[in-house]
C-alpha cells in the first residue's frame, strides 16, 4: 500500500520512469554480410543506396565502433538504423557490412536490400512479393483503442516485423495497460478516499464518484493520463512503421515473406 501511495504522490516521476522502461524494452537487432569488393567501393555503394532509401536523410557518425565507416538514419527519417562498413580482416581485401535496427525484421530487410545491390551475382535469395502500403489513419486510430492493435496492423504482411518482434511489442503494450489499470483499481478500491463506489452510485447516494475512468473522479484523470503515455510512444513508433514501409513500397522493392 505504501508503494501505491508513493505512486500517486510522485506520479510525474513514475511517468518518466515508465517512459524510460518502455523505450529500453526495444533493443537493437543486427545483421551482417560480407562483400567481395574493397571497403572504399563498398562504402560508396552503401552510401548511395542508403541515401536513396532515406531520401538523403543520412548522417555520418565519427564513432565507428572499430569499423571504417558508420552511418545513421537522420532525425526526420522514418527508418531507425546504424550501418557499419569495415574491412573483413587484416589479410583480406573483402569488406563487411553490419546493420543495426530497432526490429529484427527491419534489420533483415535492410540487409536483404543492401546485400542484393552489392552482391547481385552471388545473392542466393530472390524478391517475390510487393509491399502493401499502410495507412497512418488506421494505425493511429487503432493506437487510441490499444497500442497492441496498432502493432498488429503495422506488422501484418510487413517484412519490418518478424513474428518475435510482433509478439514482444504487442505483449509489452498489453502488459503496460493491464499494469496501469490493475494498480489504479487496487489503490482506489483499497483507500478511503471519500468517494462513492459503483454500488453507491446505483443507490443514488450523494458524493464524488470513485470511477476509475470518470473525469469527475479525483483519480480518473490520473488513470487516463497514465494510459495516454504508451499511446503517445506508440503514435511516434507507428508513424515510423507506416512511413518506412510506404517508402520501401514507393521504391518498388519486393520481398519474400
Amino acid at each position: 500500500m505504501r508503494i501505491l501511495n508513493l505512486f500517486f504522490v510522485y506520479r510525474v516521476h513514475f511517468i518518466f520512469i515508465a517512459l524510460w522502461i518502455l523505450s529500453s524494452t526495444f533493443v537493437m537487432a543486427s545483421e551482417s554480410f560480407e562483400s567481395p569488393t574493397s571497403v572504399e567501393d563498398t562504402n560508396l555503394k552503401v552510401v548511395k543506396l542508403l541515401n536513396k532509401i532515406t531520401d538523403n536523410s543520412l548522417r555520418s557518425i565519427e564513432s565507428t565502433g572499430g569499423f571504417n565507416y558508420r552511418y545513421r538514419s537522420g532525425l526526420l527519417s522514418p527508418f531507425r538504423f546504424n550501418v557499419y562498413v569495415g574491412k573483413l580482416s587484416k589479410k583480406s581485401e573483402d569488406s563487411i557490412v553490419r546493420i543495426e535496427a530497432t526490429k529484427n525484421g527491419e534489420a533483415k530487410l535492410l540487409k536483404t536490400i543492401i546485400e542484393g545491390e552489392l552482391n547481385k551475382n552471388s545473392a542466393t535469395y530472390k524478391f517475390e512479393q510487393a509491399l502493401v502500403p499502410k495507412y497512418h489513419l488506421v494505425s493511429q486510430s487503432l493506437n487510441i483503442i490499444s497500442p497492441a492493435a496498432s502493432v498488429f496492423y503495422n506488422s501484418s504482411n510487413s517484412p519490418f516485423y518478424t513474428t518475435s518482434d510482433t509478439v514482444i511489442k504487442m505483449s509489452t503494450y498489453v502488459m503496460i495497460d493491464l499494469a496501469i489499470i490493475a494498480l489504479a483499481a487496487f489503490y482506489i478500491n483499497n483507500n478511503n478516499v471519500g468517494e462513492k463506489s459503483v454500488y453507491d452510485d446505483l443507490l443514488g447516494k450523494q458524493g464524488p464518484k470513485r470511477g476509475m475512468f470518470d473525469p469527475e473522479s479525483s483519480h480518473g484523470g490520473l488513470v487516463l493520463a497514465a494510459l495516454i503515455i504508451p499511446r503517445i510512444y506508440r503514435s511516434v513508433e507507428g508513424f515510423h512503421d507506416t512511413a518506412a514501409q510506404n517508402r520501401i513500397a514507393e521504391l518498388s522493392y519486393t520481398y519474400r515473406f
